[in-house]
């Protein structure tokens, strides 16, 4: 999904709220998929902390 969002992310013709938006109903919820089942350890923790910077 993130590269069929990439186009309207990187547009500067789209508001930066509504990047937001998309980002977080799609891009997060796809990168975070399954994510219950998943050993948590420091480096994935880490990871995950940055793409939400």
């Amino acid at each position: 999904k993130f590269r069929e969002m990439t186009l309207l992310l990187s547009s500067r013709g789209i508001p930066l709220g509504l990047k937001s938006k998309v980002y977080k109903a799609q891009v997060r919820s796809c990168l975070l998929y399954g994510c219950e089942t998943w050993a948590m350890m420091v480096e994935i923790l880490r990871k995950l902390e940055k793409t939400e910077m």
